[in-house]
């Protein structure tokens, strides 16, 4: 089951507007059987017109949640970047497999599925792949950025078990195609990551082999 990633505002903005689309929608049609139609209005033809009113809401509701959201500038109005779709690139780790020996950047890849209600988090690499458990987009109105923070699970072979670790990661929209920022582990480890936006649709593509595969050179994956 997925995470709502509505703010409790955003919520309540969200039920008020629901509410009001029925009425508009159910005084519009009352008005029209009236002066129109000249209909006889009993309490039984009433009620289906509330429900019918509330279903077309509902209808309305469903589209604009799924696909009529992401058009044209309405994602800036609202607030709520577009981030569904593929993005691939490194991490820089601050993880050392023995005193003083660092390890190199790490190639990433992120299969973001989201709706204007959720939102869902995969990570792949060529030995570790984890999930989101927990996901907002933090909008500061007061200086314009936007965040995407989350809690994920990363799920790592080594000798011969699979360990489970947790993690947090905080990320800066910076722009369409481009997110930067950090994350923190129990492992203990903490480093960057630099992501870049290649595809908005992740169909097909359901592990790091397959992103791999797609994008094949190397400077696909570095991001400045």
């Amino acid at each position: 089951m997925e995470n709502l990633t509505l703010t409790s505002k955003e919520l309540s903005l969200l039920v008020r507007f629901i509410f009001w689309a029925t009425v508009v929608i159910f005084t519009s049609w009352l008005v029209l059987q009236l002066a129109i139609f000249d209909a006889v209005l009993t309490w039984r033809r009433l009620l289906s017109m509330v429900s019918s009113s509330f279903a077309l809401t509902s209808g309305m509701f469903f589209v604009f949640c799924k696909w009529g959201w992401k058009f044209s500038i309405l994602p800036t109005i609202i607030g709520r970047p577009v981030l569904e779709g593929v993005w691939i690139g490194e991490l820089v780790s601050n993880y050392q497999p023995s005193p003083g020996e660092s390890v190199p950047p790490v190639k990433m890849a992120f299969i973001i599925k989201q709706t204007y209600l959720t939102l869902s988090l995969q990570s792949f690499s060529a030995l570790q792949s984890g999930s989101s458990e927990v996901e907002a987009i933090l909008n500061n109105p007061r200086t314009g950025s936007l965040r995407l923070t989350y809690i994920f699970e990363l799920r790592s072979p080594y000798k011969g078990e699979v360990r489970l670790i947790k993690g947090v990661g905080d990320l800066s929209v910076v722009s369409k195609t481009l997110l930067k920022g950090g994350y923190w582990t129990n492992s203990p480890s903490n480093g960057e990551l630099k992501m870049r936006r290649v595809s908005a649709t992740s169909k097909n593509l359901t592990c790091f082999a397959d992103v791999r595969a797609r994008w094949s050179n190397d400077r696909d994956w570095s991001v400045m």
